[in-house]
């Protein structure tokens, strides 16, 4: 997305990680076992991600969660041995859940990037920086499971000289913040010929989208600035 709102590259990743919450060594770890699967766990009673959706007396699986496939595992990778309910705190957890980002991009725009993958909510806090003013965003993804308000998603606009303007979004149905029927759309019946911009994202767009998260991987790994030329380039 970031890519896509400045219309630029990425050239060079700096980043930081850790595996904070995942993993054997998990604060909320109930128990070193590996081997472990949410439909079978005879600890998940005491497993806090697993038991705030459940209670003692009813099991709640979650169809998106990462225990919500319990009663479909078997269909979930039929030519593998993969299961999505497999144990969070299993030693094969080895990748960080917690990164720190830092990435430069080919017109100029720096950006601060942060990411957790264990929060009271998903979504996102945007915040651009420009020469003409700020734009700050923030987006949730509730599907109706957080215990608090959600609010609508808005964009505020504080100009460099003048007054903050906010901008309400349009919301539509569909997957993705309505985002799904329009891709859809773009990919069987060709982009919309009335909308003035590019939309639809190619391979090149892709590669660099990727190259990108390896940059931030292999950066975090070796402790030292990854250029997105070398990953896309590397064997």
């Amino acid at each position: 997305m970031v890519n896509w709102w400045t219309g630029q590259q990425p050239v060079e990743v700096f980043a930081f990680g850790a595996l904070n919450y995942y993993g054997p060594d998990g604060e909320l770890n109930p128990k070193k076992e590996d081997g472990r699967h949410c439909a079978t766990c005879e600890v998940k009673p005491d497993c806090n991600y697993y038991m705030r959706w459940s209670s003692r007396s009813k099991e709640v699986h979650v169809v998106d969660d990462h225990i919500g496939a319990v009663g479909t595992v078997d269909a979930q990778a039929p030519y593998s041995e993969y299961r999505s309910d497999a144990c969070i705190y299993d030693s094969q957890i080895d990748i960080e859940d917690t990164y720190s980002v830092n990435v430069k991009y080919s017109g100029g725009a720096l950006l601060t990037y942060s990411v957790n993958f264990s929060l009271p909510y998903e979504g996102y806090r945007l915040a651009i920086n420009g020469t003409k003013g700020r734009i700050e965003s923030m987006e949730y993804h509730s599907s109706g499971r957080v215990p608090f308000p959600v609010p609508v998603q808005t964009i505020d606009y504080f100009p460099l000289f003048g007054s903050k303007e906010t901008i309400h979004v349009v919301h539509r149905q569909g997957g993705h913040g309505g985002g799904d029927p329009t891709l859809l759309e773009d990919i069987f019946l060709g982009p919309d010929p009335k909308r003035p911009y590019d939309i639809l994202s190619g391979s090149l767009d892709g590669a660099y989208s990727v190259g990108t998260g390896e940059a931030v991987w292999k950066s975090a790994q070796e402790n030292r600035p990854i250029r997105i030329e070398d990953v896309l380039t590397s064997n």
